[in-house]
């Protein structure tokens, strides 16, 4: 994994387990959006029914999460109710 990229792992509470690495990770918070990238402050956030994106250089990959918390530290983690790919092209 390169210095820039940013480890993104979502877990559901039936299991459902997604990793994938970005450059730039988009969500939108129960009290705002925030762009997150690889050193962010750490951060703990609610998401209610919403997308989140992550960007790559040439992709990016948007997930509707079903109400859960996200967790920034050296990696992000978000906890979800369920996740679903939205759609994904070319970035």
């Amino acid at each position: 994994m390169e210095n820039n990229l940013l480890h993104v792992k979502i877990i559901t509470a039936t299991g459902e387990v997604i990793e994938d690495d970005c450059l730039l990770l988009n969500a939108f918070l129960s009290d705002g959006e925030v762009g997150i990238m690889q050193g962010h402050l750490p951060l703990v956030g609610i998401i209610e029914n919403n997308v989140i994106t992550l960007f790559n250089k040439d992709t990016k990959k948007s997930y509707l999460i079903d109400d859960g918390v996200v967790s920034v530290g050296n990696k992000v983690t978000i906890l979800a109710d369920s996740v679903k790919l939205t759609k994904q092209k070319d970035a």
